[in-house]
């Protein structure tokens, strides 16, 4: 953030920096929650992958002492059964390793009907993501390399430039507007979203009375905090789009599918480095076109290939840029493809998705849960503009 400070004050450095530490100590500790329940998974899978072959190395000895390998003579004691080699009807598979190319591995099977079988310990309600598996190229499929993937998308996403721009412009953000922007740290809804170790969806909405001149800025303040933050570090995929900036960039594309295209190029650009990934799951003539199913789909296919010690965070800022009739029913379906990765229980990694409008939404807020913890509404936040008290809610922070 250094190219940043030379342009701020003093109060405003201090500002970005407490909003930053706060935001990625609340994040940050939810990840390696995470990290720790899923290594735990790990040693539990891998003590089940030995209680099997001790069980398959007894049946061998078993068949070497008479008959047939596999056979049990009268006279010879069975060797103990566990549950997961009952009913041999209907496999059981897991994952060779989180998040890397690989083919599923058998550990047993589950009888045909029931549940699947999970090994001892297994968590009550934990998401089946753990018997999810990437995609393994076989060696006669197409393949496309990221590099050439991303000629095809294009890469204009001035995200980056968006991030330092919003930062470097705290300063001219009021008091009032600015301690809002850090009550937003202090509310419930905003402490849920951030230290949830699994998925988890919000919209902030501004408040409509409000000068949205000052509201706009002091959102995106937050949201490329969040980003700030989240950048670098390796428990996390921070993905953001700021619709404001986009409607006043050269980018020919349509907002919505500007926002899906941009928020694909940064997970490439992140976690796909010199990968590559099977042709039969990509429309590439799609892609060329410009066309939102194709860039949904492949966003979806490239979000599920995550590790699942991972957390994506995904941040839209102004959304309520695209609610008119122009851009309507394509944003509806960009945040449908977005929610739908943070609601299914087959997704690996978490998927943290916050979406803010400085005004009150139009049909925006269709698309989210409802329930009281995916909105949080700027309208009820206290903000006198004291200084004194911003003062304080920033010591607060530090």
């Amino acid at each position: 953030m250094a190219e940043i400070y030379h342009i701020l004050t003093a109060q405003g450095v201090k500002s970005v920096l407490q909003m930053t530490n706060r935001i990625f100590r609340m994040l940050n500790d939810a990840a390696a929650s995470r990290e720790t329940r899923e290594s735990e998974m790990d040693k539990k899978i891998k003590a089940m992958e030995s209680i099997i072959e001790d069980l398959e190395k007894q049946n061998a000895l078993q068949g070497s002492s008479g008959g047939t390998p596999g056979t049990q003579t009268a006279s010879s004691t069975p060797p103990p059964q566990h549950p997961l080699l009952q009913q041999p009807q209907q496999p059981l598979w897991y994952p060779s390793a989180a998040g890397s190319w690989g083919q599923p591995q058998f550990i047993g099977y589950a009888p045909t009907g029931y549940p699947p079988v999970y090994p001892p310990g297994y968590p009550p309600g934990y998401p089946p993501a753990h018997h999810y598996h990437p995609v393994q190229p076989q060696p006669s499929d197409p393949i496309v390399l990221a590099d050439r993937l991303l000629r095809i998308i294009g890469t204009l996403a001035p995200e980056a430039t968006g991030i330092t721009e919003i930062l470097g412009s705290a300063d001219a953000i009021g008091f009032e507007q600015r301690s809002r922007a850090n009550q937003i740290l202090r509310t419930e809804e905003f402490h849920a979203w951030a230290t949830s170790l699994d998925s988890r969806e919000l919209l902030v909405q501004g408040d409509p009375a409000e000068d949205v001149t000052q509201a706009g800025p002091a959102l995106s303040l937050l949201s490329a905090t969040i980003t700030q933050a989240l950048q670098n570090q390796e428990r996390f995929v921070p993905l953001v789009f700021f619709c404001v900036q986009q409607a006043q960039s050269d980018d020919a594309l349509p907002g919505p599918v500007a926002m899906i295209r941009s928020l694909t190029v940064q997970l490439i650009q992140q976690y796909y480095t010199n990968t590559t990934f099977p042709e039969r799951y990509i429309d590439i003539q799609g892609l060329q076109r410009g066309d939102i199913d194709a860039f949904c789909s492949l966003f979806k296919f490239l979000v599920r290939q995550v590790a699942r010690k991972k957390t994506i965070s995904c941040v839209i800022d102004g959304v309520g840029e695209y609610e008119n009739d122009e851009n309507e029913a394509g944003l509806r379906k960009v945040l449908d493809c977005i929610l739908d990765l943070v609601r299914a229980e087959d997704v690996p990694p978490a998927v943290k998705v916050l979406v803010t409008c400085h005004t009150g939404t139009v049909e925006v807020h269709k698309a989210f849960k409802d329930d009281a913890e995916s909105f949080l509404s700027l309208e009820g936040l206290i903000s006198n503009g004291d200084e004194g008290a911003v003062m304080d809610i920033e010591d607060e922070l530090q």
